[in-house]
């Protein structure tokens, strides 16, 4: 029997951002994200360090959760 897939985790760094931030492809993973969201699967953000944008200092995971319209869980490796 197969147990169904409750979360999935997303990494930032050389993931959804490499050198920088492309949005085309950040695009299409609020659209993956919104996807499993609304089959019941949690998206969850892991990183090293906490990141931010440069020019206003918005925490990148608030910055998403607003994209994909809901509080994305953040977790900070060693934290």
């Amino acid at each position: 029997m197969m147990h169904p897939l409750k979360g999935v985790i997303f990494s930032l760094r050389d993931v959804l951002v490499r050198e920088r931030l492309d949005m085309e492809a950040l695009d299409g993973v609020v659209r993956l994200m919104k996807f499993l969201l609304s089959k019941g699967i949690q998206p969850v953000l892991v990183a090293n360090t906490r990141w931010h944008f440069a020019k206003d200092k918005q925490p990148f995971e608030k910055y998403l959760s607003e994209k994909v319209g809901c509080e994305l869980p953040f977790f900070v490796g060693g934290r």
